[in-house]
């Protein structure tokens, strides 16, 4: 299943390139030309995050190996991990432009009682922390497809 391994790598790089690039903006203009290539195609990020969290799922399940003994999840576990955090945080990305509103805001219940306010403030500040870093996280997930890519077969990688 090389194809889950090519994906994996691609994906994680290209997620990490969309997530990082207003950070990496403000040293080299090459990524502030694509943070505006990102922001003139809205749905972008979305399909991305979907894509990248499709394909971490996958890679929880399904390792590369060229011998036939390989360690099921272990093997794959940060690039798996990455692609799913990478992909939920594409998602939210998206939805927090494309509204101009928090997500927990948007999806208010009517008749709210205290648990259910604990749990969406808890769920906004979550929300707010990961995207305040998505730049560096992105760096991280960048991280992990360059490592991923030229040595495929280390522990946890």
């Amino acid at each position: 299943m090389y194809i889950f391994y090519f994906l994996s790598v691609a994906s994680l790089a290209a997620a990490g390139l969309v997530l990082s690039c207003e950070l990496l903006g403000k040293k080299i203009n090459f990524f502030f030309d694509f943070s505006k290539l990102t922001k003139s195609y809205p749905l972008f990020p979305l399909i991305l995050g979907i894509t990248v969290f499709l394909i971490g799922a996958f890679k929880l399940a399904i390792t590369v190996s060229d011998d036939g003994h390989s360690i099921p999840v272990v093997g794959d576990f940060f690039p798996a991990v990455g692609g799913l955090i990478g992909g939920v945080l594409l998602i939210l990305f998206y939805f927090r432009n494309k509204n101009g509103l928090e997500i927990a805001e948007s999806i208010e219940i009517e008749s709210k009682s205290e648990d259910e306010e604990d749990e969406q403030n808890k769920f906004k500040k979550i929300e707010n922390y990961a995207l305040a870093y998505r730049g560096i996280i992105g760096l991280i997930l960048i991280a992990i497809a360059i490592v991923h890519l030229f040595v495929p077969q280390i522990l946890f990688f």
